[in-house]
């Protein structure tokens, strides 16, 4: 894939890169990113903020992000303290996340059962957080099913994973989601 693109002679290289999805297995941004550096290639960052995942991040993670918050003003190159804290934090909240979702809605158009997964993962990840908070989160997973599919109306086809830019096990976590909350 990489030769292909290389070959292709485009100008922009498009990767998910972020300081979450840096070391992730599946996404491999950081690899995508040192291939497209090692041949001058220029870089687009898709969804900084991961799907908001990173706008309202745990409280231990807040504190370490603290520390390079300074050097963002001047857009200087992360010094290796900076970049092992955000290594660091991306792990708390990594470790926070029962289902790391952006919540980028591409596997829902071609779902035959109108599950609305992205939604159903975000409110699940609320429960895994608090799972004592049961009771607020069931009503609202009940109203959301209203007229979609629920999660456990997955029949397994797959065509959700073949779409997802994180590469999930979409199928399991959505049986994660019906054994909590239908």
């Amino acid at each position: 894939m990489v030769d292909a693109f290389l070959a292709s002679g485009q100008n922009y290289f498009d990767t998910a890169w972020t300081y979450m999805d840096g070391e992730s297995d599946s996404v491999q941004s950081r690899k995508c990113l040192e291939v497209a550096e090692e041949f001058g290639k220029k870089v687009i960052v898709m969804e900084p903020v991961k799907g908001g995942m990173l706008a309202n991040v745990p409280e231990e993670a807040s504190e370490i992000l603290a520390q390079v918050e300074d050097n963002l003003s001047d857009f200087v190159p992360l010094s290796k303290a900076e970049d092992m804290a955000l290594k660091k934090a991306a792990r708390v909240i990594l470790d926070k996340t029962a289902i790391p979702c952006t919540g980028c809605s591409y596997c829902v158009s071609g779902c035959p059962q109108r599950v609305w997964i992205p939604k159903y993962f975000k409110l699940y990840n609320e429960y895994a957080a608090k799972p004592d908070d049961k009771w607020k989160v069931q009503p609202e997973y009940k109203k959301m099913t209203e007229g979609r599919g629920a999660a456990k109306d997955c029949i397994g086809c797959g065509a959700c994973e073949s779409v997802c830019p994180q590469h999930l096990p979409i199928i399991e976590h959505l049986k994660k989601v019906s054994e909590a909350l239908d």
